[in-house]
């Protein structure tokens, strides 16, 4: 009796630690899967070009900053697909645990067709999973650099996620969201940039600005951050997951005749706290005053 109780309890032991195992496969296999589409959009990008690769992988309802955020499909639909070559690299991803919403950022570069100087930057992509199991983007906003970006390893998956087929009340969820988000806007205005940033950043957050290469962490990003001036921040839109662990938010920031557009994406921590694991921001400068003609 005690030899077969034993024998119960291994087996119990190996059927749980089968359905864990099976479940980090499962949400490996998203998080590979959204890694892929994003390859797969820059390699149609580079055989059919910029316009059919955009539309191609954009969402109903998908937001492009132009430089304000709008409706992508009516912007591309209304202009000729420019006459250059974009490609792109993904260094960075992540994954909801419930499989349904992924980001991913990393290098991009750009060659005019005509010839020319070749342009460099970073973007940042969030993905959501379509009914028919297609990945589609429905936000994406990317910076410039002074140089090419490296990829480095390339996207790794998370250490210890798990699945999670826990449906969230995305009401409640996305109201959490932007109550984190109003009260990162008010701290923003009553203890600086600074401060506010490293109260709700990840530890080892991605950090976009425009003119730069991506900050890596807090350490990092922290002497960039030092640098930034108080903005009022308007937002203009969000999104969760169906597991309610991982949102991202964007719109516009003013300061002055100066705007920027934003996008962050955040993770919700085991103590119900969300922070923000990826925070672009790219500033659009007023154009200079044009002195009167004498």
């Amino acid at each position: 009796m005690r030899a077969s109780r034993f024998l119960l309890a291994g087996t119990a032991a190996l059927i749980v630690a089968a359905i864990a195992s099976a479940e980090t496969r499962d949400l490996k296999a998203e998080f590979d899967s959204v890694v892929a589409a994003e390859r797969a959009f820059s390699k149609l990008s580079e055989e059919k070009g910029y316009k059919e690769s955009f539309l191609a992988n954009i969402a109903e309802g998908g937001v492009l900053f132009t430089p304000e955020p709008g409706p992508g499909r009516d912007w591309l639909n209304a202009r000729p697909d420019p006459a250059i070559k974009l490609v792109w690299w993904p260094a960075d991803a992540g994954i909801a645990r419930s499989g349904d919403l992924g980001w991913t950022t990393g290098p991009w570069e750009l060659q005019p067709k005509a010839g020319g100087e070749k342009g460099y930057g970073h973007f940042a992509t969030v993905w959501r999973k379509q009914p028919d199991g297609r990945w589609k983007w429905e936000v994406d906003l990317g910076i410039s650099a002074p140089t090419a970006g490296s990829v480095g390893k390339g996207p790794a998956f998370p250490k210890g996620k798990t699945f999670d087929a826990t449906k969230a009340d995305a009401a409640a969820v996305k109201a959490a969201l932007l109550e984190a988000e109003r009260a990162f806007a008010k701290a923003v205005a009553d203890k600086g940039v600074l401060d506010a940033y490293l109260a709700v950043l990840a530890d080892d957050a991605l950090v976009l600005r425009e003119g730069a290469h991506t900050y890596r962490g807090k350490k990092e990003a922290r002497a960039a951050l030092a640098k930034e001036k108080s903005f009022t921040w308007e937002n203009r839109g969000s999104g969760v997951s169906v597991a309610g662990d991982l949102g991202y938010t964007y719109g516009m920031a003013r300061r002055g005749e100066s705007s920027a557009a934003y996008m962050r994406v955040w993770e919700k921590g085991k103590d119900g706290s969300w922070k923000v694991v990826l925070d672009v921001g790219k500033l659009q400068e007023p154009p200079p005053a044009q002195k009167p003609a004498p």
